[in-house]
């Protein structure tokens, strides 16, 4: 299958890179998932930023992981990861709350709101929920704790099945929430964008069938792009291109914002997300289950389908997987000559991380959900019916061809997988942003926007 990957050429100055597109762009934007369209969206909203480019180099926004199919669909706000610090859950609730006001306002036709819930099913999971409500109810006005019998107004099938014990340990941390084609989403960006740039005068163009080649700088601070269509030029770059924004950064000379760590320090863990559906109605809205600190995957979880109320889908499994484009097999190239420069770090980065006993534990199951036939009864008996009790085997499909690549970070100076966004920037010498975003990046598409477009304002000040 082709991949359509990048292509990146050792280079470190632009010399030679002039032609194809010759006018210099104040910003342009490598990747068009809804990271990289929110960007362009917020650009246009910029008076610092005059012109913009937006590079896909698929026919289209959104065919990787912010494809309908390759992801969970859902706008999370930070109350119901229970791994999350309160810190990060605020943080998020901030990012939700943008994408939440786009959605209201222009977003008409991406989302649908429905009910939000996350769930105990033993003692200390009950006193894990009663006490992360406690902390969170300051923050989240519209959180409620509630018991099974409302829980079985809501979600039916979540009570259904249950014994009177098991009712007993059955509360959720309960609001409203929303799932949002990411697609659609994505989609709707760029054509706000073009609205908001056409009637302030600005030029923004995209670039779809666009492969990136190589970047470099001519004498005069310029970068070059090169692309199968050609040469583009600009003042600034943000890339927001999955894994492969960390390849980038690593050769333009970028450092972590937040740990100032140069990006040689870090690797790609590539995890494969899939899913199981139904066929029929069983869930109105979201059920998570409660996670584990140590594992910044999620738990067992089912989802009513956006683009479907009668369909459910059921995740994870999570499987480390040597790709960077989900199905997409030739990008195994792309992780062996890009994303292990540091064969040995990287190795003993990976076995410190799957030294530890949960994670191991947890990668194992998933790798066991995602066998044939035996997968589905181990993933029914193991995780869908903490959710829903009554499921049976005959109901759960494995969807085939679906699910996306999850870029995990992986420090190779501490041996850790870290969690969240990474973001790598350079300065007024070299200005670029360079953002990896796993799950949930979709949920804080705007929000990372936002702060993207204050860091090119800045540098495009500089420059002048």
């Amino acid at each position: 299958m082709k991949s359509g990957a990048f292509v990146l050429i050792n280079r470190a100055k632009g010399e030679g890179m002039r032609g194809g597109f010759r006018e210099t762009l104040d910003l342009l934007i490598v990747g068009g998932g809804v990271v990289g369209t929110a960007v362009y969206f917020r650009a246009s909203l910029s008076p610092a930023i005059r012109s913009a480019g937006l590079i896909e180099k698929y026919h289209k926004v959104a065919q990787v992981n912010s494809n309908v199919l390759a992801n969970a669909e859902t706008a999370h706000r930070g109350d119901k990861e229970t791994n999350f610090p309160l810190s990060k859950a605020l943080k998020m609730y901030e990012f939700y709350k943008h994408l939440l006001a786009y959605l209201k306002e222009r977003g008409h036709g991406t989302y649908v709101e429905l009910p939000s819930m996350v769930i105990s099913t033993n003692a200390k999971e009950v006193e894990l929920l009663r006490a992360r409500f406690e902390m969170l109810k300051p923050h989240y006005p519209d959180l409620r704790l509630i018991g099974w019998k409302e829980i079985a107004e809501i979600e039916p099938k979540v009570v259904e099945g249950r014994s009177d014990e098991e009712k007993k340990h059955l509360i959720a941390l309960y609001s409203k929430g929303h799932a949002v084609d990411y697609e659609r989403l994505s989609e709707s960006f760029v054509r706000e964008g073009d609205k908001e740039a056409h009637a302030q005068g600005k030029d923004f163009k995209t670039f779809f069938r666009t492969k990136v080649l190589d970047i470099g700088r001519d004498a005069e601070g310029i970068y070059g792009v090169k692309t199968n269509r050609g040469t583009l030029h600009a003042k600034t770059l943000v890339i927001c291109a999955g894994p492969y924004s960390l390849m980038f950064a690593k050769r333009l000379g970028l450092r972590h914002a937040e740990k100032n760590l140069s990006a040689e320090e870090y690797a790609i863990l590539p995890v494969a997300g899939s899913f199981y559906y139904t066929l029929e109605k069983f869930m109105n809205g979201k059920v998570y289950t409660v996670q584990d600190d140590n594992i910044p995957f999620a738990a067992p979880h089912a989802d009513r389908a956006v683009y479907n109320e009668n369909e459910t889908r059921l995740g994870p499994p999570a499987i480390i997987l040597p790709f960077f484009e989900r199905h997409h097999f030739s990008t195994i190239v792309d992780f062996v000559s890009m994303g292990m420069l540091r064969l040995r770090d990287y190795i003993l980065t990976l076995l410190s991380v799957l030294s530890d006993p949960k994670f191991f534990r947890f990668e194992l199951k998933n790798i066991l959900y995602t066998l044939p036939w035996i997968g589905r009864m181990c993933f029914l008996r193991l995780g869908v019916r903490k959710i829903i009790p009554t499921m049976r085997y005959r109901d759960l499909r494995f969807a085939k061809g679906s699910g996306g690549i999850r870029p995990q970070l992986l420090n190779l100076k501490t041996r850790k997988l870290e969690m969240g966004l990474g973001k790598f920037k350079g300065d007024k010498d070299n200005p670029v942003i360079c953002n990896v975003t796993p799950s949930p990046g979709a949920s804080s598409c705007l929000g990372n926007a936002i702060e993207d477009i204050e860091v090119v304002e800045k540098f495009l000040k500089e420059r002048r």
